[in-house]
């Protein structure tokens, strides 16, 4: 399964590579797969989804559009701030979290993360012997 944005293939999920692939399938089912965390820009996007036999040669089910999604949001809400915030729609749609260190020494870090607003429930725990 595939994700495409603008400019293509985004990330993809594959059984063949990663090796979860079931034993044999057999009449009507579902098989479900979760992306976790998509820190992607808004836009909008497209899932491709084919099957292959376990030998990975021909097609069982060719790979096709299943579905689409599309991300939407102030990026401001986020902290994004620069004079291009409004190009976001045609750039490189997944953000990985990442941080600038400047010649002053400050750092500031760069997520799809909002910034919390609310506190933070917290507990501590203690474990007996």
């Amino acid at each position: 399964m595939g994700v495409f944005g603008v400019n293509g293939c985004i990330f993809a999920s594959n059984m063949l590579l990663d090796g979860n692939i079931p034993e044999y399938l057999e009449g009507s089912g579902k098989v479900k797969c979760t992306f976790q965390g998509l820190p992607l820009l808004p836009q909008s996007y497209t899932v491709k989804f084919s099957v292959r036999p376990s030998s990975g040669i021909g097609w069982i089910i060719p790979y096709q559009e299943v579905g689409y999604f599309h991300i939407t949001g102030d990026l401001g809400d986020y902290g994004y701030k620069g004079d291009y915030v409004t190009y976001a729609s045609r750039s490189t749609p997944v953000v990985v979290p990442y941080e600038w260190q400047l010649p002053d020494g400050s750092i500031t870090p760069v997520s799809l993360d909002r910034p919390s607003t609310m506190p933070v429930a917290s507990h501590d725990f203690s474990f007996r012997e």
